[in-house]
């Protein structure tokens, strides 16, 4: 996976399989699913428009923590503490939709003078 300031790219083989902009993303949810041993936490990126693309990620692929630190940045109404609500406790999906999409305008700071416009639904 790469994580950029424009989005996510989701590779197979070096081979780009998925992209989503980070300005087209109306909701992000969060999960746990059970591996008996451990548990895994799971991040989806759901696109708005009518095709229903979303991108999940992993927290055991790499880039995962990269994508945690910009969802951070360009939604900054997000509960940082996101990832221990699902964490906790163990054993149990504790599904929690994160962030979505309202009517206001985001406007976001990416550094060096850039603004990155997120138009909400």
């Amino acid at each position: 996976m790469q994580v950029t300031e424009i989005g996510l790219n989701l590779l197979v083989e070096n081979q780009l399989h998925a992209s989503l902009n980070w300005s087209d993303i109306h909701r992000i949810n969060t999960y746990k699913y059970d591996l008996f041993a451990y548990d895994g936490i799971c991040v989806r990126f759901e696109a708005s428009g009518p095709d229903g693309l979303y991108i999940e990620i992993s927290e055991e692929w790499q880039g995962f923590l990269e994508a945690k630190q910009m969802m951070g940045t360009l939604f900054p109404n997000i509960n940082q503490e996101w990832y221990f609500q699902v964490m906790l406790p163990a054993f149990k999906r504790n599904e929690v939709i994160i962030f979505e999409a309202d009517k206001r305008q985001l406007f976001v700071n990416l550094g060096g003078g850039v603004k990155w416009t997120h138009n909400q639904f």
